[in-house]
């Protein structure tokens, strides 16, 4: 996915300052590449802007195919730059969600692990940050996701969200 996407070139020793606005509240991933040949090639760190304000029109999805819209949205704004939009998974970094075993045997799991994050050994290895999504979006990607690639369907609620937070 490369819609909206930003470079800035930014010499050694020097400093960049950006200014962006975001049109819906939620993580934004950043991405810092260093390229610097004499050092080491394609080094960089990557970053989760946490952008705060209303939630908007996703908290007030009431059917299936609203939070599956919404979730998408979130999806594409939260989850894709790990998972893919393509829905194929970098390598080693990030558990696959087409089929998941580990998804689909635990909604509360499921719940549990996108808002307070894991890391360590599980079936597949890899680290999920803890995101700081509303209960509204974290029940609409997850019933998103759900419905995609294989998944079980299954319908998550806001009302089933808060419990699961630590």
């Amino acid at each position: 996915m490369t819609d909206n996407v930003q470079t800035t070139l930014v010499p050694v020793g020097g400093a960049a300052m950006v200014e962006f606005e975001m049109q819906v509240p939620g993580n934004y991933i950043l991405i810092l590449v260093y390229h610097a040949i004499s050092r080491a090639f394609n080094k960089g760190a990557l970053g989760i802007i946490a952008a705060t304000g209303p939630e908007g029109e996703s908290a007030g999805a009431s059917t299936t195919a609203e939070r599956i819209a919404f979730g998408e949205r979130v999806y594409t704004a939260n989850c894709s730059a790990c998972h893919q939009a393509s829905r194929e998974d970098i390598p080693v970094d990030s558990p696959p969600l087409a089929a998941s075993d580990y998804l689909n045997a635990d909604g509360g799991r499921a719940i549990g692990t996108l808002v307070n994050g894991l890391d360590g050994v599980t079936t597949v290895n890899g680290v999920m940050p803890a995101l700081q999504l509303s209960d509204g979006d974290v029940a609409n990607v997850l019933t998103y996701v759900y419905s995609q690639w294989g998944n079980s369907g299954l319908v998550v609620l806001p009302s089933e969200v808060g419990p699961d937070r630590e």
